[in-house]
C-alpha cells in the first residue's frame, strides 16, 4: 500500500512538472558533445561531455543530481551539475574521460535524478585495445640532403603526430640524440611543454646542423610519452670541405732573403649554400676570419694588404674572399707559410713553402757590344764552384750536384726575365740557401757572354746550348772573359769581386744593397763602379783601355785572313788589327786584321800563354825562361803571368809563385805591387816589390788593364786592391747575412 502510494505521488508530481513544460521539451533536457569510438586503444585518453539544461520556466524546486555507472575505473568524472538547482535556461555539464589501461569491452552511462524523478540516459560502450604501433608518429619535415658542406647551416624539422582517435597522455619527455661534436643546434621545441596531445594534433622541434667535420651525420630524437615512445631520424648526409683555398699571388719557391714579396690566398665557396662563421645560436655572431702564419717566425713575417674575409658573417655560395700580405725575412733558408680560413667548419689552409736566399738583379745597361756597333745584348750566367766534396762514394750536399767526380754548386736559374739581356733589360736571380750546416750558401763566378747563337756564345762560352741555358755543371767560362767570383756565407762576409786575369768581354758592376762602410771603400763597395766611393779616395773605372798593342785586340778568325802588326796595316775601312785564336788552324794565334764590328773583347798574357804558349810566344814571350831566383826548376814567364804552381813537388821547400801579400814573403814569391797610383792605401800591403822579372815582364802587361779599372783583380794575388767584404746586417737573429747584389753590365753613374 506505502509502495503503490509513494509511486503515485511521483506519478502526480510528474504529471505537474511536466505540465508547465512546453510540449515537446523534457523539463531537463541534455546532449552529447564527442563520443566515445566503437574501437579504442589502450593508454589513449577519451572524452565525452554532457551538458544538461532547466527546461522548466523557472528555477528548478530540487536540486539535480547524476548518478555515474562506469564499468571500471578507467572512466573518470567531472561533475559540474549534481546538487545545483538551475535557473531557467541554465546549462551546466559532466565530463567523462577515458583511458583504458587493458583490452576488453567497456561502457560507462549516467542518470539524470531530479525532483524524485530518475532518467536514465543511453549506455556508452567501447571496444578498448592495445596498439602494435606507437600511439605518436614521428616525421622529418625538413630533411638533410645527401651531401652538404662543411660551415653550412641546414634546418631540420621534426614532427611528431598523433593519428590515432584519442589523446596522447604525458609526461611527455624529449630525449635528442644528436652529433657528439655540437653540430646541431635547437631552436624550438613545442614538445616538452605538452601535457596531451589530442587526436591529429602535433608537436615539433626545430634546428640547424652546421657540419663542423669532414664526417656523416644523422639527426635523431626520441618523443616519450605514457604508453609509448616514437624516434625519428634524418637522412644521412656527408659532410664535405667545400670552401677551396688558391694562393694569389703564389709564392715564389725562391724568394730573396730581405726583400718584400706580395702573396695571398683566396677562399671559394663551390657549395650550393653560405658558410657562415659560428654556430647558429650564438649571439652576437662570431665573424669568419682568416690568418696568415709563418714558420720560422721569428725570421719570416707576412703583414696584412688586404682581407676581404675577416669581419663577414658568411660567405654565400659561389663567393670568394681573400687575404693578402707582404712576406719578408731577415734570414735565409727554408719558410712555410700557412693561409687559414677559419670557420663554422674545420678550418680551410694551404701551405706554400718557399727558400729565401740571395737576390742578384741583373741590368745590361749597353748600349753597344765592345766593338764599334756591335750588338749590346749579353745572356749571363753563374757557373758552380767546386763545393771542395767528392761524389764518387757520398752524394752531395744540398745546393750542389755531381760533376766528374766532383761535387758543384748548382748554378741558379733566372726567377724574372731569362738569361738573355737586350739593351736596357733586367733580369732577376735568387740562390736558394738550401745547406744550413754549411756557412757557404754558394761560391762561384758570373759572367756575361755575348754572341750567342743556339749552341754556342762567342765569349764565356760555358754550354754546348747556347746563352738561353745555365752553364753546364762544373764547366767553367771560356776565356778571355770579365768575370766576377762570389763567395755568399750565411753568417760571416760575403767576399765578391770582379776579374780581369783572363781577359775582357763586357765591363761590369757588383753592387751590394748595403752602404759602403765610411773610410774602408772594401767593405760593401762596388767593383766596377763607374764613379767609385764617394766618402774615400777609391777612384771610378772609366773602363776605357789605352793598349800597349794590337796583340791586346781580340777578334774572331776570318775567312781569309789579312796579316797587320798595328791597326794601320788593316786598309779596308771599319777594321782593325787583332789577335785571334783558331784551334783548329796553325799557329793558333795570328795578329790579322778583323771588322770593327766584330772586336770581342781584350786579351791579357796570361790567358794567351795558357792557351798556347808555343804560339802565343810571339806576342808575350810566354816561353822566356826565368831567371834566378827561380833558377832551381825550369820556370817560364807563363808561370809568373799565372802565379803557378805555388809549390814545387820535386823540392817541396821550394814555394814558387806564391803571394807577396805577407810580413815575410819568400824570394820567389809571384810579385807585388800596391798601386799607389790609382787606388787608396789598403790594409794588406806588398810584403816586397823586388821581383825584377814580374816588374819589367808582368806589371807592364796588367797596368793598362788596372787603369782602366782601378778595382778589378788584374792578376792572381790582386786581392787586396780588388776584392770585396760584406757583412752580416741583419741583428735577429744575429750576424744573418741577407746582402742582396746588383750586378750591371755597362754600369753607369
Amino acid at each position: 500500500m506505502m509502495t503503490w502510494l509513494r509511486h503515485s505521488i511521483a506519478l502526480t508530481s510528474l504529471i505537474l512538472l511536466t505540465a508547465t513544460v512546453q510540449a515537446g521539451q523534457d523539463p531537463i533536457g541534455w546532449s552529447l558533445a564527442g563520443s566515445f569510438p566503437a574501437q579504442t586503444t589502450v593508454n589513449l585518453q577519451y572524452k565525452v561531455t554532457y551538458t544538461f539544461v532547466n527546461n522548466f520556466p523557472r528555477t528548478m524546486p530540487t536540486p539535480l543530481f547524476i548518478k555515474q555507472h562506469p564499468s571500471s575505473g578507467e572512466f573518470s568524472f567531472e561533475d559540474n551539475c549534481s546538487g545545483m538547482k538551475l535557473n531557467q535556461g541554465q546549462t551546466c555539464t559532466v565530463g567523462i574521460t577515458f583511458v583504458p589501461t587493458s583490452s576488453g569491452s567497456k561502457s560507462v552511462s549516467v542518470d539524470e535524478d531530479y525532483g524524485a524523478n530518475v532518467v536514465p540516459l543511453p549506455k556508452l560502450t567501447t571496444n578498448a585495445s592495445v596498439n602494435s604501433t606507437p600511439l605518436v608518429t614521428g616525421i622529418v619535415t625538413t630533411n638533410l640532403p645527401a651531401n652538404i658542406g662543411t660551415g653550412e647551416h641546414r634546418p631540420v624539422v621534426f614532427q611528431f603526430i598523433n593519428n590515432g582517435n584519442g589523446a596522447v597522455l604525458g609526461p611527455f619527455t624529449y630525449t635528442s640524440n644528436y652529433p657528439a661534436d655540437g653540430s646541431f643546434h635547437e631552436q624550438t621545441n613545442t614538445c616538452t611543454s605538452l601535457v596531451t596531445l589530442p587526436p591529429g594534433a602535433s608537436c615539433s622541434v626545430s634546428g640547424i646542423l652546421s657540419a663542423r667535420n669532414t664526417t656523416t651525420y644523422a639527426v635523431g630524437a626520441t618523443l616519450s610519452y605514457t604508453g609509448g615512445s616514437t624516434t625519428v631520424i634524418t637522412a644521412t648526409t656527408t659532410a664535405s670541405q667545400l670552401v677551396t683555398a688558391a694562393a694569389n699571388p703564389a709564392l715564389p719557391i725562391n724568394v730573396g732573403a730581405g726583400t718584400t714579396t706580395l702573396i695571398g690566398f683566396t677562399y671559394t665557396n663551390t657549395g650550393t649554400q653560405a658558410v657562415f662563421g659560428t654556430p647558429f645560436s650564438f649571439t652576437p655572431p662570431t665573424p669568419i676570419t682568416s690568418t696568415v702564419t709563418v714558420n720560422p717566425s721569428t725570421t719570416g713575417t707576412c703583414l696584412d694588404v688586404t682581407n676581404t674575409c675577416s669581419g663577414t658573417n658568411s660567405l654565400a655560395a659561389g663567393a670568394s674572399c681573400s687575404e693578402t700580405c707582404n712576406f719578408s725575412t731577415t734570414a735565409t733558408g727554408n719558410f712555410t707559410v700557412t693561409g687559414s680560413f677559419n670557420y663554422d667548419g674545420p678550418s680551410v689552409t694551404l701551405q706554400e713553402i718557399t727558400n729565401a736566399g740571395i737576390l742578384f738583379t741583373i741590368i745590361n745597361n749597353c748600349t753597344q757590344g765592345v766593338g764599334i756597333g756591335s750588338s749590346p745584348d749579353v745572356w749571363y750566367s753563374f757557373s758552380g764552384a767546386e763545393v771542395g766534396q767528392s761524389c764518387t762514394v757520398s752524394s752531395c750536399p744540398a745546393g750542389s750536384n755531381c760533376f766528374n767526380g766532383q761535387c758543384y754548386w748548382n748554378n741558379p736559374t733566372p726567377t724574372s726575365g731569362g738569361f738573355h739581356l737586350p739593351s736596357n733589360a733586367t733580369s732577376t736571380v735568387i740562390i736558394p740557401d738550401l745547406n744550413p750546416s754549411n756557412d757557404i750558401i754558394w761560391q762561384g763566378s758570373f759572367a756575361g757572354r755575348t754572341g750567342c747563337s743556339g749552341a754556342s756564345c762567342a765569349t764565356a762560352n760555358c754550354n754546348t746550348t747556347g746563352g738561353n741555358n745555365p752553364c753546364d755543371p762544373g764547366t767553367s767560362f771560356n776565356s778571355p772573359s770579365t768575370q766576377s767570383q762570389i763567395t755568399l756565407r750565411r753568417t760571416n762576409s760575403d767576399t765578391y769581386l770582379v776579374e780581369t786575369i783572363n781577359g775582357f768581354t763586357v765591363s761590369m758592376s757588383v753592387a751590394p744593397n748595403q752602404s759602403p762602410t765610411a773610410g774602408n771603400p772594401y767593405v760593401c763597395g762596388t767593383p766596377g763602379s763607374l764613379t767609385g766611393n764617394a766618402t774615400s779616395t777609391q777612384p771610378g773605372c772609366p773602363w776605357a783601355f789605352s793598349v800597349p798593342n794590337s796583340s791586346f785586340n781580340w777578334v774572331p778568325p776570318q775567312a781569309s785572313e789579312t796579316p797587320c802588326v798595328t791597326s794601320t796595316d788593316c786598309t779596308v775601312a771599319g777594321t782593325m788589327c787583332g789577335l785571334r785564336y783558331n784551334p783548329s788552324v796553325t799557329p793558333t794565334f795570328a795578329l790579322i786584321c778583323a771588322p770593327q764590328t766584330q772586336q770581342l773583347g781584350f786579351w791579357t798574357a796570361n790567358e794567351a800563354c795558357l792557351l798556347n804558349a808555343a804560339d802565343a810566344n810571339t806576342f808575350f814571350n810566354c816561353s822566356t825562361v826565368l831567371t834566378s831566383p827561380y833558377s832551381a826548376s825550369t820556370y817560364t814567364l807563363t808561370n809568373l803571368y799565372a802565379c803557378s804552381p805555388t809549390t814545387n813537388p820535386v823540392n817541396p821547400g821550394v814555394t814558387p809563385f806564391v803571394t807577396c801579400y805577407s810580413a815575410t814573403p819568400p824570394g820567389t814569391c809571384c810579385g807585388c805591387t800596391n798601386w799607389s797610383a790609382l787606388v787608396p792605401p789598403t790594409t794588406a800591403q806588398c810584403g816586397r816589390t823586388d821581383n825584377t822579372q814580374w816588374n819589367s815582364n808582368v806589371l807592364p802587361n796588367i797596368t793598362w788593364i788596372k787603369t782602366g779599372c782601378p778595382t778589378v783583380e788584374t792578376y792572381p794575388f790582386d786581392t787586396a786592391s780588388s776584392t770585396f767584404t760584406c757583412p752580416a746586417t741583419t741583428p735577429t737573429p744575429p750576424n744573418t747575412n741577407i746582402v742582396s747584389y746588383t750586378i750591371s753590365f755597362c754600369p753607369t753613374s
